[in-house]
């Protein structure tokens, strides 16, 4: 084969496809059209003398060749992008890449409003696709690159990815404004006599106010375990149920619903929200502004 007949587009336009397993999201991932996408699929097959990728209900599945080239692959053009690193300086002004992102949704509602007005004013050509994954299967996408940030409050020490604190979250407790007994303060008798609602994302039995509450020799009434944090408020609406929750969405709730905030009457420990990327992003500039700026903007509020 004779590299200097090679565009090193087609290796982008290959790692794209095994990412996406989809050649409209590569496309988008590329700024390309989807003929466009289409065409360096084309011209890949015939470099390698393989399909690469075959069509499937499940999107583009890699052939065996594709899954041998895909590490060769990803070394190579993290090598082109480190030594194009060291020599143009990033613009983010100019930057048209799309980031992946996975979050819950209640990091979605405290985060996404800032983020996308920082972005606006900093990287307006900046996309953002967020999807909500559980952190075992946020960070397998790391692994195969098929996400460029995940954002948890669930700690991973697993090998193959880096990891940086954003702040640390801790908690309130809501009630609906015409709670029958809870008007103004929120005592312990109180809080264990009414029964609760547990917000759970990964719909766990029990919480640290439960493990707080067992220090203490007592338990709360669980009535409902809820996955989405949005749904709390309407839940508890015209009812005498209790909610612990992440305190920046209890002040978003108190401040435009129906809802009373109050701070726990236990002693509840905060836990740290960490973003995660993996080795080929680390050095990637664009990444790297990007990291380093929601770093910045969670420093402000916290």
């Amino acid at each position: 084969m004779n590299l200097s007949t090679i565009d090193l587009n087609l290796l982008v336009a290959f790692e794209a496809i095994y990412a996406e397993r989809n050649i409209s999201r590569a496309a988008e991932k590329m700024g390309l059209s989807q003929p466009a996408m289409s065409g360096a699929l084309a011209r890949l097959k015939d470099v390698y003398k393989d399909e690469l990728f075959v069509r499937s209900s499940k999107g583009m599945i890699p052939t065996h060749k594709a899954e041998k080239l895909i590490e060769g692959v990803k070394k190579a053009l993290t090598h082109v992008r480190d030594s194009l690193a060291e020599e143009t300086p990033f613009d983010p002004q100019e930057c048209r890449e799309t980031f992946r992102l996975a979050m819950s949704d209640w990091l979605a509602l405290h985060l996404l409003p800032k983020i996308s007005l920082w972005l606006r004013r900093e990287a307006p050509g900046m996309n953002l696709i967020i999807s909500h994954l559980s952190p075992p299967k946020m960070h397998e996408a790391l692994m195969v690159g098929e996400l460029d940030l995940g954002i948890s409050g669930q700690p991973h020490r697993g090998s193959g990815t880096y990891r940086q604190k954003l702040y640390t979250e801790h908690y309130q407790c809501v009630v609906w404004k015409g709670h029958p007994k809870i008007k103004k303060i929120l005592s312990l008798k109180d809080y264990v006599a009414h029964p609760h609602v547990l917000f759970s994302p990964e719909g766990k039995g029990s919480g640290a106010v439960d493990k707080a509450l067992a220090k203490k020799g007592l338990t709360r009434r669980v009535t409902l375990r809820v996955a989405y944090s949005v749904i709390i408020p309407v839940v508890i609406r015209n009812t005498d149920l209790i909610a612990t929750i992440p305190a920046p969405i209890a002040r978003l709730f108190s401040d435009t619903m129906d809802i009373l905030m109050f701070p726990p009457p236990i002693s509840l420990p905060g836990h740290d929200m960490v973003q995660y990327w993996n080795k080929e992003n680390h050095t990637n500039p664009a990444h790297r502004w990007f990291r380093n700026g929601l770093a910045q903007l969670c420093r402000k509020f916290s």
